[in-house]
Order: C-alpha cells, then structure tokens, then sequence
C-alpha cells in the first residue's frame, strides 16, 4: 500500500519537482498552496494532488492537513537577503518549521524530511577543508539572516526528534532547475540572459533540483532517522556557472571581475535605489559578500547512501532550454 504523504511550498521550485517524483512512484500527494499561489510550475501534475490552501504559520490548517499523512515533506520557506522580508523570513522559516513539527508529533507521523539548506550549517571564517555534516555552526559575520533563519530551523527539527519524531533533514546548495525568471537562482539565468557584465570572484555549490527531489524520496524510503545529509552536485566559482549559462543562452559571457572596491559600491548604489523607488534592491551586503567567498561542501555521505548527480553542464541546459521556453 503506498505512502500518503504531505508536502509544503508545493508550487515552488523544489516542491512542484518534489511532487512530480513521487507522482511517479506511485505516492498519493496532499500539497499545500496559499490563495495566490501562481501555479504554473504543477500545470500539468495539479490534477493528480489534493491542493489544501493554507500556511505553515496557521496550526489549524496543519492540524487538518497532516492529520491522517504517513510522511510529510517540508520544502516551504522563503530564501530572502532583503533587509525588508527578514522578520517575515524569520516568521515562516523558523515559527513555520516549529509549527510542522509539533503538528508531526501530534499525529504521529512515520517521518519527517525538512529541507534545509547548505547555509544552516554555517560558514566558518577559516575552512581549510571541505564542509560536511558534521562542521560545526559558529557564529560568524558570513552567517547571513537567511542562514540563521535555517539553522534555527534546523534547531526545532532537532528538538522534534529528541521528542521522538523520526526525522530527516536534507542540506541542499544552491538549487538549480526550472523554474521562475523572477524568482530564487533562475534570476542568475535572467541576468545572464539581460547582458550581465559582471562575475564574482567566489565559489559555492550547485545541485539540479531534479536530483534532489530524488535523493529526499531514496532517504526516506531507507531506513534512516535523525540523520542530515548535504545534498551537493558540484562545487563551482560563479565565473564558471555563469560562462555555461551565458553559453547556453547564446549571449555574451560576463567578463568584468567584481574586485573589492567595486564589491563594496555595488550594495552600497542599490541600497540608495532601493529607498527611491522601493524596490527590493538586486544586490544586497549581504550577497555582495557571500558571492566574494569560496566554500566547498563534500558530498561524500549523500553518494554512499546512493544518491546520484547530474553534472552542471547538463543542469544548466535543460534549464535554460524550459526558461527559453517561457
């Protein structure tokens, strides 16, 4: 008898991939949506998911939503480094997660899968080798709100499971994958796609949403509990992404370095545009900063539970393929 399961942030990026992949694998979906939710990334799936409308931060709607679920898979969460969305960040990533895993324990579910991200486990401000589970947090000025906001995430997950939730948490890098223009990493393609001059002198990690999709069904199907796992196809600097981007596109790759001083104008530039016009600004301290650094995160204990990665080139194809599409 299959899994009835239950999703949350359905209409995103990983969420709506998250429900393909089960979809096919024969599990029944409950998936939440708000009232607005644009629903164009589960156009072709919506059909074969019972929509509950809601929000993490409403426990009577979880109480209904996860009442009667095997397993809940939570992807919803709001990645902002807009000084304007943190207390609303911090509401939903944090607050929202405590709410999911105290409805989870009042129904018993068989587990929970949180997504959480490469950023919850911290950015230490001297790494002199790669990033696993088990680097420990520090409180560092490279920790952004949006990292604090799922490493206290984490933290309510953690807690869920020494309160005796079965629990599973997953650590991807920057997802990328089919998406929106305006919205997450496909508005790295978008400025690719405007005439982007400028490239960052940092790394991070990149992971194809389809596979990670993928790994959170293979985790949760094995038998595994209170376990994280980064999730993590390439360990890349952004002049390399944003060349195979620029290639796939057919438009010309940034070639103007971002030094330091240029670094510390830019932030500075659409913090002033941003108070003109209101407008969330496209570059913030806080991106400015992280994009100037170089982290590598192993991903060593994902492949030998058996999760595979697809390579970046074929990532950023099929990516740019379905955004020219649109």
């Amino acid at each position: 008898m299959s899994k009835k399961v239950f999703v949350t942030g359905a209409t995103g990026l990983l969420g709506s991939h998250l429900c393909r992949s089960l979809i096919r694998k024969g599990y029944k979906i409950r998936a939440s949506k708000r009232k607005n939710s644009k629903m164009d990334l589960v156009d072709d799936i919506r059909d074969k998911i019972d929509w509950v409308s809601g929000d993490v931060l409403e426990i009577p709607f979880l109480e209904e939503a996860i009442n009667d679920v095997d397993w809940v898979f939570h992807c919803a969460a709001i990645v902002s480094f807009s000084p304007k969305e943190r207390k609303k960040m911090m509401d939903i990533n944090v607050q929202g997660t405590e709410n999911i895993v105290n409805v989870c324990l009042h129904h018993q579910v068989e587990k929970l899968i949180h997504t959480s991200s490469i950023a919850a486990i911290g950015r230490p401000e001297k790494m002199t080798e790669p990033i696993t589970e088990n680097t420990k947090w520090e409180e560092s000025k490279l920790n952004s709100a949006y990292a604090k906001s799922k490493f206290l995430a984490e933290m309510e997950v953690w807690r869920g499971y020494a309160e005796g939730l079965p629990v599973i948490i997953v650590n991807p890098s920057v997802i990328l994958g089919r998406g929106y223009w305006d919205k997450g990493s496909s508005k790295l393609f978008h400025k690719v796609k405007n005439g982007l001059k400028f490239y960052p002198l940092g790394s991070t990690g990149f992971v194809d949403v389809r596979d990670v999709a993928n790994a959170m069904i293979l985790l949760a199907e094995a038998n595994i509990n209170g376990e994280r796992f980064i999730l993590n196809g390439n360990n890349t600097p952004y002049s390399k992404f944003l060349n195979l981007v620029a290639s796939e596109l057919n438009v010309k790759a940034p070639n103007i370095k971002v030094s330091p001083l240029l670094q510390a104008l830019s932030w500075r530039v659409e913090k002033i545009k941003s108070l003109i016009t209101g407008k969330s600004p496209l570059v913030t301290k806080e991106t400015a900063q992280l994009s100037s650094l170089s982290y590598q995160y192993s991903n060593l204990k994902s492949l030998n539970a058996g999760v595979s990665y697809s390579s970046l080139e074929d990532t950023v194809k099929h990516t740019c393929h379905f955004l020219k599409s649109k």
